[in-house]
């Protein structure tokens, strides 16, 4: 079964969500379209989540679950503000940080992608 991921701080304000279903369309003569759900996990959902101010303790933990599930092994993740009725699976294919104010404290950022494998 995947992992969860649960940072011990949750991502500072300007993290988001952007979702895009994906959605076939059939164009016929004068102007009618057709439209339907592309399959039936079609919400494609990508989460950027980002840290400004982490120490390293908190950068550990986080860089360490990342670099553990190495950008395509799934866990489960809930975005703050949302019940777990919202909780989905999720992959980490990229990140980037650096270090911030004379190296005492971490700027974190990645992106996640909604996945549907079997758990």
């Amino acid at each position: 079964m995947p992992d969860t991921f649960l940072p011990s701080i949750n991502p500072s304000v300007g993290s988001g969500a952007q979702v895009q279903p994906r959605i076939l369309t059939s164009k016929f003569g004068d102007g009618y379209s057709q439209r339907v759900p592309d399959g039936l996990n079609f919400m494609d959902k990508e989460l950027t989540l980002t840290w400004d101010a982490l120490d390293l303790v908190q950068f550990s933990e986080i860089l360490s679950f990342l670099e553990s599930h190495a950008g395509y092994l799934s866990f489960y993740y809930t975005f703050p503000g949302e019940n777990d009725a919202n909780k989905g699976l999720f992959i980490a294919p990229k990140w980037s940080y650096q270090p911030r104010e004379g190296g005492t404290t971490y700027s974190l950022s990645t992106s996640l992608e909604r996945v549907y494998d079997i758990a």
